[in-house]
């Protein structure tokens, strides 16, 4: 596996320390997360997030701790914070090493000792083990630790207020409760030392990636007390933090039923051989394969008992566009099928008139519905799920049902203005909505509207077509094929007429386009990738390969595709400033990765499979997230990247549809090496 080991030449360089953010979850969409450097930079770095109704419903519990080491004659602050015009503590300049791999550990140097911190989540159990041991030196060392709480719902921020209950209830010895607010999870700790209340609150924190967002950035953090450990060498000491008693968590505040201690070194160990594991069948097989293989699974939750995907970190939820794309990449090519199968059935338990959840809020609210591309991605993966494990009969008895619900919604006309034109292809659309994957909006402004007929929703109705034609003719129903295959044989004559465009060697972005009066829009983007990508392509090799030589001269980064090309006058290439301005940039300009995986598949088809000149381009597009890696999500890919040099990694540090598709084109490229 690619090294994720950093030294003093990164941790006491502040800004590289700050940029580079490491993340662990527990599988119900709870995380814990920060900085190298120990500082937080966003709202959303905190050691204890927990997701009250998993994965959703999150609560920023805890925000870190507090560690100070007392020698003989002196006191080092190993903290880092971030205040208005100033850094204090500055304890990231004691540190000597942090490893990220099988989980954080961090490394200082205090006099003639070497302090050792470990961090991990206990797979699905809502909590936080921090587990410190001295490493180096002779004798005691005396270690205080003050947790810093919000205890707040995860996208807000945290004043000093009356309203804080900081006491500490006993339940037992070692075992603290706090229940800081009506509404809001009890915290337990659990402890290996001596707990000393002093209420006491960090006011004005700063966090600097929330100003570059242009959003509120300074936060009161209360701490109820400090712990003080005792440590000597071989006699590791640990605070496990929790959302409710330890393993039996509840939603409601106020739950303090004890709960046997938790041991922390087996927890250790559990943990340990878990995330060993992580890579799967790519375990051992080194480099940026395995790095990926091991990062998939961090977006796979638990909901209602079955297992959905979070789209991102820190701040999405499961969405179920990115589910679907991701699970080809995150479930069938780490040889997880069952994992496809449990996320495509709870999705469609969710299925209204045709169409999927674009998106389960984090507040509580009734599915969002408003996508026209999520179902026909949700019937695109359940190919590739048939395809990678033959189970006829459990697309059969459990998924065509949806699928043919979906289609059977689209030609019949659904929500949103979604239905089939006569010439075979789906028109979609409403004012005020973006029901594409190009979805920004902001102030009631629809960034990107695509009202009409998008290419990519083309590609994917056609590939539902063909689809459910190839299964009705397995299941020998030759007539309803039929009906499917004539339905898509009319989609591709009708694409060829209205979105190629000879005289430039590439596809429109939308035809019938009502925002220019009813005409196509021709910019270039990368939607028409998947024209050529999925398994049943509409563009012939020839015209694939003229659509290619167009993507690679405007759109190609070295991180990923532009979603509008260089030269056209609206190109916005720097992600910065207000949110308008954010979500502005968002799909006229920015380079996504996870368009890679789709560039890849048309290569594939142009050239008629994965030949040398296929590997060595492939190879060269995975070769830069090799340092990517290791240089912001750590261990993981970016969601977006700025397009012009030096190729900034910008909105969510974590993306899984990012790491799905780098990982399925890597782990193509390695089996036709």
């Amino acid at each position: 596996m690619l090294s994720l080991v950093f030294g003093p030449d990164i941790l006491h360089e502040l800004d590289a320390a700050l940029g580079r953010e490491w993340l662990c979850t527990n599988g119900l969409g709870s995380s814990a997360s920060g900085t190298l450097a120990g500082a937080l930079t966003r709202r959303y770095h905190g050691l204890l997030t927990c997701a009250t109704r998993p994965p959703v419903g999150r609560m920023h519990l805890v925000s870190k701790l507090s560690e100070t080491v007392r020698l003989a004659g002196s006191t080092l602050e190993l903290d880092t914070n971030i205040y208005p015009g100033h850094v204090h503590p500055a304890g990231y300049r004691y540190l000597t090493e942090a490893r990220l791999q099988p989980m954080p550990a961090f490394f200082w140097r205090a006099g003639e000792f070497l302090l050792e911190k470990r961090v991990f989540m206990p797979h699905e159990t809502q909590a936080t083990v921090v587990l410190y041991r001295l490493a180096e030196g002779a004798g005691e060392l005396e270690l205080y630790v003050r947790p810093m709480m919000s205890c707040r719902d995860f996208h807000a921020l945290t004043l000093q207020n009356d309203a804080l209950d900081g006491e500490a209830r006993e339940l037992g010895e070692g075992h603290l409760c706090f229940e800081p607010y009506a509404g809001v999870p009890s915290v337990h700790v659990y402890h290996d030392g001596e707990f000393h209340p002093s209420l006491v609150w960090y006011k004005n924190l700063e966090y600097p990636a929330e100003r570059e967002r242009g959003l509120p950035y300074r936060e009161d953090n209360w701490s109820p007390g400090y712990f003080r450990l005792r440590l000597t060498r071989g006699a590791p000491v640990a605070l496990v933090l929790s959302a409710g008693p330890f393993g039996q968590w509840s939603p409601s505040a106020g739950e303090a039923a004890p709960a046997p201690r938790p041991d922390p070194i087996k927890l250790l160990e559990a943990e340990t051989a878990r995330r060993r594991q992580a890579a799967g069948p790519f375990t051992g097989a080194g480099g940026l394969l395995e790095a990926l293989a091991a990062a998939t699974d961090q977006f796979l939750v638990r909901r209602n008992g079955s297992l959905s995907v979070i789209a991102g970190y820190p701040w999405f939820e499961d969405w179920g566009r990115d589910t679907f794309i991701s699970l080809p990449g995150l479930a069938l090519t780490m040889e997880r099928p069952e994992v496809a199968c449990s996320a495509l059935l709870e999705f469609s338990r969710y299925l209204k008139d045709g169409l999927l959840p674009n998106r389960f809020p984090d507040a509580g609210a009734d599915p969002e519905y408003n996508t026209v591309d999520a179902p026909l991605w949700f019937i695109h993966a359940v190919g590739r799920f048939l395809e990678a494990t033959d189970d006829l009969e459990t697309v059969r008895q459990h998924l065509m049902p949806a699928m043919e619900q979906i289609v059977g919604s689209y030609v019949r006309g659904t929500g949103f203005g979604i239905a089939v034109d006569e010439d075979g292809l789906v028109d979609q659309g409403e004012e005020g909505q973006a029901l594409t994957w190009m979805d920004a909006r902001v102030d009631g402004w629809v960034v990107t509207p695509r009202r009409g007929k998008p290419v990519e929703i083309q590609a994917l109705w056609h590939n539902a077509l063909r689809t459910l034609e190839s299964l009705n003719y397995e299941l020998d129903r030759p007539e309803r094929a039929s009906k499917y295959g004539e339905l898509a044989d009319l989609v591709a004559r009708s694409f060829l007429e209205k979105f190629w465009l000879e005289d430039r060697g590439w596809c429109a972005d939308v035809a019938d386009d009502p925002d220019h009066a009813g005409h196509a829009d021709v910019s270039l983007r990368p939607n028409q990738l998947f024209a050529a990508s999925l398994p049943h392509p509409l563009l012939d090799p020839e015209r694939t390969k003229r659509m290619l030589d167009a993507v690679r001269s405007r759109l190609l980064t070295p991180c990923g595709l532009r979603t509008l090309a260089s030269n056209d006058p609206r190109y916005v290439s720097k992600y910065e400033g207000s949110p308008r301005a954010r979500d502005g940039a968002y799909h006229m300009g920015i380079a996504w990765p996870w368009l890679l995986g789709a560039y890849a598949d048309a290569l594939v088809h142009a050239h008629a499979g994965w030949t040398p000149e296929v590997l060595r381009e492939v190879r060269h597009l995975l070769k830069g997230f090799e340092d990517h890696v290791a240089e912001a999500g750590l261990g993981s890919v970016s969601e977006i990247f700025e397009p012009e040099p030096p190729y900034r990694a910008v909105g969510c540090p974590q993306q899984a549809w990012s790491v799905a598709e780098m990982l399925r084109i890597a782990a193509e490229c390695a089996r036709h090496s």
